[in-house]
């Protein structure tokens, strides 16, 4: 057995408070705050982490050090106890039966015989007896009894049954639990000093994703997208520490209380899917997709606390507590990895959408700074010749003239990937306009773009979202799509690229919005 401590981390003055914690907390006497305290550097100092981990370890070994050798020391001392008490007999009795025998021997000669009682073994004779007085000198007896004694013990030693001490176990480190596993990543780079992530991931497992996507299953179902950077432990299987970066969590039925822990405070979900931002500034963010979370600010037990709903948000502060803000439906973050590879590059005048709106009509999504864009459906199957469009590559100046002047070109059957542009200025008066202007490069080639309004209309029941409330012609809506009347001075512009992979515009709107449909090339 290797009795060496393990490494210790290089201790500071400022590790007194610290050491004293995790020694009274191995003992089982640490106080409740000083509990709350150690819990709090725990989850914030991972030198602090490291510092429990090797006490602990070396705590557990000095047990185990300490009750073999108390074990070995007290079979030996029962060993010596027995043998003292089984000599201590012998020579007792050995003493009554020289006793005994001498006695029987020393029968008096007359009357006047007498027994020195100085001493058991030493008989005198009276100074006017004549009677015959036979002596044992006392070494005689002594050396009898030494005798006797060893003759005992030998046997006693010879004849006790055999002690065998159990060997001195090996002292091995307890199985450490899995409680995650990774399940997928997309251009994921890990740092080398965190641990070294594989398939499953255990209990403890502190993970520095540099960049990229991870996707992780926790063994209760909970499903964790992190996005690099981001520092991240796994502390069970219904709950994981953020240190740094972001998440998306999407609950299901069997992890209910799933919890991420913050340096800001805690989100305990209550049935749904929500994400966690950390801003390098310090600000915590916390917002939700689907059912509700409990949101709180800190870890007192007073600590204050907020439910928030689905599409509602708050930012999450120990100091200030918890304040509702507005739901970003533009948040960068990834809430599946399929969505996440076709993710495309867009210019900074275009806001990714991670959470579809409820509402695409006029007033609902305002915006005089960006374009939105969303990812409507992935392998969309369609069954048959569809809606006018832009196919092929080059400049196209949209208004209602553009239908005539366009090749006749129609979307082919198949399995697409479908993307929605969505530009709605905040309102103005009928005279301004808004202009913005981007760039969307995709990962695979444009196959089609639908930007008439009655197609448009028509195409929302086979690839819209059923969620969302799409402007429809049917149902009065007007002012939507490329088509509107318009001069070529306010009219929008396409400019599809030689590979159709890349689509730059220029959107002009004021009480209309402008929308278009893009559909790609699917590919598994």
């Amino acid at each position: 057995m290797d009795d060496s401590p393990t490494n210790l981390p290089p201790l500071c003055p400022e590790d007194d408070g610290l050491i004293g914690w995790i020694i009274a907390y191995g003992d089982g006497r640490i106080k409740p705050e000083d509990l709350r305290q150690l819990e709090m550097r725990l989850l914030t100092d991972g030198r602090a982490r490291d510092l429990f981990t090797a006490m602990s370890i070396d705590q557990l070994l000095l047990h185990q050090i300490v009750n073999e050798e108390r074990v070995q020391d007290d079979m030996e001392e029962l060993d010596k106890q027995i043998v003292a008490e089984l000599v201590e007999k012998a020579l007792a009795d050995r003493e009554q039966h020289l006793f005994d025998e001498q006695s029987s021997k020393l029968q008096p000669v007359n009357a006047q015989t007498r027994i020195n009682r100085r001493s058991p073994f030493v008989h005198t004779p009276s100074e006017t007896s004549n009677t015959r007085v036979i002596v044992i000198p006392r070494a005689v007896v002594w050396f009898a009894s030494v005798a006797a004694i060893v003759l005992v013990a030998a046997m006693i030693y010879a004849f006790l049954p055999s002690r065998s001490i159990a060997p001195t176990p090996v002292v091995t480190a307890p199985e450490i639990p899995t409680v995650a596993q990774i399940t997928d990543t997309h251009i994921a780079v890990w740092e080398a000093t965190s641990d070294t992530p594989s398939g499953e991931l255990r209990l403890g497992t502190r993970l520095r994703l540099v960049s990229g996507l991870a996707e992780i299953r926790f063994k209760d179902n909970a499903k964790v997208i992190v996005e690099g950077p981001a520092t991240f432990t796994l502390t069970g299987t219904r709950e994981m520490r953020l240190s740094e970066g972001r998440l998306t969590a999407n609950i299901v039925d069997s992890s209910h209380g799933f919890e991420v822990a913050t340096p800001q405070g805690v989100v305990t979900d209550l049935g749904t899917e929500f994400g966690v931002i950390l801003d390098p500034s310090g600000v915590e963010t916390v917002q939700v997709y689907s059912g509700s979370v409990r949101a709180q600010a800190g870890y007192e037990p007073d600590a204050p606390t907020l439910v928030l709903n689905s599409s509602k948000a708050a930012s999450i502060a120990a100091s200030t507590g918890i304040q509702p803000i507005a739901f970003d439906y533009s948040a960068s973050l990834v809430r599946d990895l399929d969505t996440a590879r076709r993710r495309p590059r867009v210019s900074e005048d275009v806001a990714w959408l991670t959470a579809a709106p409820e509402d695409l009509r006029r007033g609902n999504l305002e915006s005089s700074k960006h374009a939105y864009l969303l990812l409507e459906n992935i392998g969309v199957e369609i069954p048959s010749q569809q809606a006018h469009c832009i196919a092929v590559p080059g400049r196209y100046l949209c208004n209602d003239k553009l239908p005539s002047q366009l090749p006749l070109h129609r979307l082919p059957a198949g399995r697409y990937d479908t993307y929605f542009m969505h530009f709605d200025a905040q309102r103005v008066p009928t005279s301004d306009r808004a202009t913005v202007t981007g760039e969307v490069t995709f990962n695979h080639p444009i196959a089609a773009i639908v930007f008439a309004k009655s197609e448009l209309s028509e195409l929302n029941g086979l690839v819209g979202r059923p969620q969302i409330v799409y402007p429809a012609e049917h149902a009065g809506d007007d002012y939507f799509g490329l088509d509107d009347p318009a001069p070529e001075s306010n009219a929008d512009i396409l400019v599809l690229s030689e590979d159709r992979r890349t689509l730059q515009f220029t959107l002009n709107a004021g009480q209309e919005i402008d929308q278009l449909r893009i559909f790609t090339e699917h590919h598994e």
